[in-house]
């Protein structure tokens, strides 16, 4: 009997050892950002610190939604690095009693919901609209700018990056126009506002730069006149009829013609190829701000985040890695080669700057 109750109480320690890992593995609706659990030390931390508390209101585990919100938008690694940096983040399981409970009803929150982000100051004075059947990343890091700005907390121009290359919430158009020189073709292109990406290559045997831009920010004709006094669009190539007409209006028949297979040139962003920058993961839009920099020697460091110069830091103290160039192929897993380079460098603590 005495060896039974000791079995018993063996086997409850290790349901107890079970449980309490369960509970701290991490969660795919939680993305990659170190949340704070305790609504009570959250509050405390935002008042000693003066940071925003920003709080997740999150199904876990969840449906699809939960599942894709934290992966899309909670694993960008910039989104991330600015939740944890800028702000204090507090995650609140919706679907559970106890304090999560209790933090659901202080704030009116209903139980087994999609993703909610609240962002308050350590008051609770609301810093951004309640955030709710928004789960891109253009809504998530458009109410955190809005917060700090109303905070009156400075904005990092990567968050600002970021915002500015995912609005819309829908794909980006492409166009193709003919440069004297693709390499400079791209500076002029990417100066222009509603640009998100730019590539170097060639088309119909010419020097060409695509471009992927906002049609909700610049339309085609826009940027086709832009582009023209830039002095960077000698002639177009069409993907739609669309673009035919605005380009025959605009070009005439003779510098127009339909796209064809697009060659990418194998030093894309050749300012920024040339530098330790490019072996750093960086957003589409942070590549064509630095390229640019680069080109105008101005500081590029503006626009990256802290944790990508401790990258550029490491690799620069270490050329003698074999480190891969990640701004030659314009279909880069930007979150992939976060991962890797993090890997090699080792992992980011939380509270890191």
């Amino acid at each position: 009997m005495k060896h039974l109750v000791q079995l018993a109480a063996m086997l409850s320690m290790l349901l107890a050892v079970s449980f309490a890992a369960a509970e701290s593995l991490s969660y795919e609706e939680l993305g990659v950002v170190s949340w704070h659990r305790s609504f009570d030390e959250a509050k405390s931390l935002s008042s000693e610190t003066g940071k925003p508390l920003l709080i997740l209101f999150q199904e876990v585990p969840g449906c699809a939604t939960c599942v894709n919100y934290g992966r899309q938008v909670l694993s960008h690694p910039l989104v991330a690095e600015a939740i944890e940096t800028y702000f204090i983040p507090l995650a609140v399981f919706n679907n559970r009693g106890g304090e999560d409970g209790n933090v659901m009803k202080h704030f009116n929150e209903p139980p087994w919901n999609n993703p909610v982000l609240r962002i308050i100051d350590y008051h609770e004075k609301p810093l951004a609209n309640r955030l709710a059947g928004d789960y891109s990343i253009a809504g998530t890091t458009g109410a955190m700018i809005k917060a700090l700005e109303k905070s009156r907390k400075p904005v990092p121009e990567y968050l600002r990056i970021v915002n500015e290359e995912n609005r819309p919430f829908i794909m980006p158009e492409k166009a193709v126009f003919s440069t004297f020189c693709f390499w400079s073709g791209e500076i002029e292109l990417g100066k222009i506002e509603g640009v998100v990406a730019t590539t170097a290559g060639f088309m119909h045997g010419k020097e060409v730069v695509e471009v992927m831009f906002n049609s909700e920010t610049i339309s085609y004709t826009a940027l086709l006149r832009r582009a023209g006094k830039n002095g960077v669009a000698r002639n177009a190539y069409v993907f739609s009829e669309e673009q035919e007409n605005a380009a025959l209006h605009v070009l005439g028949e003779s510098r127009v013609a339909w796209a064809k297979t697009f060659h990418p040139d194998r030093q894309t962003k050749y300012y920024l190829s040339k530098t330790p920058y490019s072996y750093i993961p960086l957003t589409s839009l942070q590549a064509i701000r630095i390229n640019r920099a680069l080109y105008e020697q101005e500081n590029p460091d503006a626009y990256l985040s802290p944790r990508q110069r401790k990258m550029l830091s490491h690799i620069i103290m270490h050329p003698d890695r074999k480190w891969q160039r990640l701004t030659n192929h314009a279909d880069i897993d930007f979150a992939g080669s976060w991962n890797e380079v993090a890997r090699i460098i080792g992992p980011f603590s939380p509270d890191f700057p």
